[in-house]
């Protein structure tokens, strides 16, 4: 792959968010290397204070890199925000967002390079992400979102087939991968069109981690434009579910913040029964969970998440950035919600109570609401 060189800033910059990741960092800088394509670009790493072998990795490996060292960490959003801010103020066109544990297909850049100037409605593009090592199991195919604001990966650890017509009768674990419209594209591995970023915004830094591309690629379809998944480009991810408590508290917090913040008024008091029926079935299996002393999604970190926004700055940031993205919307909810699911289909979370009364209830509700904000 060709790496700018001299003064010329390259349009696409390929920003990496670092953590203590020196055996990942150096898979991945040798996985890149073997990269082929025409498209030359600029290379940011981005180190949230590693305390091992991290930077050194990308020191001996990528000599060209330039690295953007954090005295603490950051988190996931804030990091990503100076390496784009970096690519802004060289003058890049798009950023490819990469998290450290990636590997890479010899020609995933280019599809995704030409794909995005041949059609400036999009803003964010995903290749399609496979797991590592068993790199015939989907990890992503673009990411699905929830009416309540739960995100999960779509065709997670099912095998990919790019065309309906060619699944037949194929066995349920086959997934239909093909070039489309997502709700949003997962951050592991997306490319976005800076001047899109510079209408509605970086990543919100609040999040920390978790839900952050959730949240900018549903404000990038309110302000008009599209988030896309790309099979032609593949990427490997050492991808490992976690139910960390960290975790937990992160996501719920994050989802309830997503939501507040995108959701218009009307969408938001159409979907309040929804959102208060699943709140109530999370205190419930969290609680359920403290009970059972297995230590993650607790009652005491569900609680945690709702106490955060007992706060006035809170409040204050939550309606600035509430009244930013109401003021860029072209696009009414009635059409965002069509990319939404209602169903939550991910194998780590899957339980009975889930596919036999969560998940049909929200179907029925989810057809309902669709029909009232249609008359909006």
């Amino acid at each position: 792959m060709k790496h700018t060189t001299g003064k010329k800033n390259a349009e696409v910059c390929l920003i990496v968010i670092t953590y203590n990741g020196e055996k990942d960092i150096i898979a991945f800088l040798e996985s890149l290397n073997e990269v082929s394509a025409e498209i030359a670009y600029s290379f940011v790493a981005v180190d949230n204070h590693s305390d091992d072998g991290t930077t050194a990795a990308i020191l001996r490996l990528a000599p060209h890199a330039h690295i953007i060292r954090n005295t603490d960490n950051k988190g996931y959003a804030a990091a990503a925000n100076q390496g784009i801010q970096y690519a802004i103020d060289h003058g890049a066109k798009y950023v490819f967002v990469a998290n450290q544990d990636l590997l890479f297909e010899k020609d995933f850049f280019t599809p995704l390079v030409r794909e995005m100037e041949s059609d400036l409605s999009i803003a964010a593009l995903q290749p399609l992400i496979m797991l590592d090592p068993e790199r015939e199991l989907i990890n992503s195919c673009g990411n699905a979102l929830h009416p309540a604001g739960f995100g999960y990966t779509r065709g997670y650890r099912l095998y990919p087939s790019v065309s309906r017509s060619a699944l037949g009768n194929a066995p349920k674990k086959i997934f239909s991968c093909e070039k489309s419209d997502v709700a949003y594209c997962s951050g592991a591995a997306v490319l976005f069109r800076i001047s899109a970023l510079k209408r509605v915004g970086l990543f919100d830094e609040e999040y920390f981690m978790y839900h952050e591309d959730t949240d900018l690629c549903w404000r990038l379809r309110i302000a008009g434009y599209r988030c896309v998944v790309d099979p032609a480009a593949v990427v490997y991810h050492h991808y490992e579910f976690s139910r960390s408590i960290k975790k937990f508290y992160y996501m719920e917090r994050n989802r309830l913040a997503m939501m507040l913040k995108n959701y218009s008024f009307t969408a938001f008091m159409v979907f309040i029964p929804l959102v208060l029926f699943w709140e109530a079935g999370m205190l419930l299996y969290s609680a359920l969970m403290s009970m059972s002393g297995k230590g993650t999604l607790t009652w005491k970190e569900k609680v945690r998440a709702y106490r955060y926004f007992f706060s006035e700055r809170v409040w204050r940031s939550l309606l600035a950035k509430r009244a930013a993205v109401q003021k860029s919307r072209i696009v009414p909810d009635s059409v965002i919600v069509r990319l939404f699911d209602p169903a939550i289909e991910f194998q780590d979370v899957d339980n009975p109570l889930l596919q036999l009364i969560a998940n049909p209830i929200t179907r029925c509700y989810f057809f309902l609401a669709r029909q009232i904000l249609r008359m909006f």
